[in-house]
């Protein structure tokens, strides 16, 4: 019983995080779109984090969350946290995007101001700034469980750590340093 609890909340924090998870990969396949790709402040973040990245990742967000309130009208309602009939879909996808990206510029500021360069592993916050960043964002809009927020920040860790892999595998990433 306990087993099945917890791989039903597993699924539900994947489904209403998945937009943040999607925008966060999607810098790697926008790499040969060349609108908006002037870093954003090299100083404070370095000079890979791009207008393109931001506003790229935040479209895609919301383009996800459209898609699942397609898909969920055919789902079983236990596997939702929200209800996409009834919820601003362009607000949760742009809060979703935006708390992920944010939660991106946020690492990257520290990793700067630590001596850290980019590409550089920094675990755990790797792995789990973009899920914080929309958890905190997306929490203006709704009240998260904090049982659901240490569980979204596990799951997408190592979603995360899964994804660097498989980028790597693919040639989407050109190195995977994960420790």
């Amino acid at each position: 019983m306990f087993y099945e609890s917890l791989i039903l909340q597993i699924i539900r924090v994947f489904w209403l995080f998945l937009p943040a998870g999607v925008a966060n990969m999607t810098i790697f396949l926008s790499k040969r779109i060349n609108i908006l790709d002037k870093p954003i402040n090299t100083k404070l973040f370095g000079d890979h984090k791009t207008y393109k990245g931001f506003v790229v990742e935040i479209i895609m967000a919301i383009i996800v969350v459209y898609f699942q309130a397609i898909l969920s009208q055919y789902m079983d309602q236990k596997y939702l946290i929200i209800n996409y009939q009834s919820v601003n879909l362009l607000l949760v996808g742009f809060l979703l995007g935006f708390g992920a990206t944010m939660g991106d510029l946020t690492k990257s500021f520290f990793k700067r101001k630590r001596g850290i360069k980019p590409g550089h592993p920094w675990p755990p916050f790797d792995e789990i700034d973009f899920s914080i960043g929309a958890i905190l964002f997306l929490s203006l809009y709704f009240q998260i469980d904090y049982q659901l927020i240490i569980l979204t920040i596990i799951v997408f860790g190592i979603v995360s750590l899964a994804g660097s892999y498989i980028g790597y595998l693919l040639k989407l990433r050109e190195k995977i340093e994960i420790f």
